[in-house]
């Protein structure tokens, strides 16, 4: 007898997880994502464990590409700080160079010419870029 009591008939534990599956709904109708995938069939067909098993996993996607899309909105920023940066430190640059071009008196200036050392590792460095741009110039052509 007390096995009658606690055995169900298939349609009346069809019912059951009906009632249980439309109970979750009306709780979840707040959440969007759970909204978007009751919208799938195969969702729509699973059972409740293998329901919750897919919310779960979507939410991790979900919180997964939104960390992507908070990195990528940072180094963005960051980009965007460092271009601002390089700006700046090119205009004061400009500005130095140009407020330095203008003579303030009409005397000659003397122009100190950098150490040897310096003349030296200029005069390298310059040859290697002439060497380089000259070995471009044979491979283009």
């Amino acid at each position: 007898m007390s096995q009658n009591s606690t055995s169900k008939t298939p349609d009346e534990a069809q019912s059951m997880s009906d009632v249980a599956q439309e109970t979750l709904t009306e709780t979840r109708q707040m959440d969007p994502l759970w909204e978007k995938l009751m919208r799938l069939p195969f969702f729509a067909e699973a059972d409740m464990g293998e329901k919750r098993q897919m919310y779960r996993e979507e939410q991790e996607r979900e919180e997964r590409r939104k960390e992507q899309e908070r990195e990528e909105r940072r180094k963005e920023q960051e980009r965007e700080e460092e271009e601002v940066e390089r700006q700046r430190q090119f205009e004061l640059e400009k500005l130095r160079l140009t407020s330095s071009s203008k003579p303030r008196s009409p005397h000659v200036h003397a122009v100190s010419l950098p150490p040897w050392e310096e003349k030296t590792k200029m005069d390298k460095y310059l040859s290697t870029c002439e060497r380089l741009l000259d070995a471009s110039k044979v491979d283009q052509e």
